[in-house]
């Protein structure tokens, strides 16, 4: 399953921590012709695009939106075999409940 996949990467790259957040979509390797080294304020900074951990069939996958799926709506969890999936989605680090609400905002004084 394309998600177990993904969140078992994001998983890898997090020290165990799946406490994906919503709006987080699998993304592709950068389109960057001078440098193979991803430019940004992530966790794939240190990563040459052919090292990069994404495989193809995964980029553009709404990780966020789906576990929250499986956490909200019970999707994957269900079946003769929900237990073992409930406990593979635990080994990952999988954050069954999460902190609501909005972050609170800096004020600048």
């Amino acid at each position: 399953l394309e998600v177990v996949h993904a969140a078992a990467i994001y998983s890898t790259l997090n020290g165990r921590n799946l406490d994906v957040p919503l709006k987080f979509v699998v993304p592709a390797p950068p389109q960057n012709s001078n440098k193979n080294v991803v430019e940004s304020n992530s966790i794939f900074n240190d990563f040459e695009h052919d090292a990069w951990p994404w495989p193809e069939n995964l980029w553009g996958l709404p990780l966020g939106q789906r576990l929250k799926d499986i956490r909200v709506k019970g999707a994957y969890l269900s079946g003769s075999s929900a237990n073992d999936r409930r406990a593979q989605l635990d080994a990952l680090g999988f954050n069954w409940t999460p902190k609501r609400g909005r972050k609170p905002k800096i004020s600048c004084k």
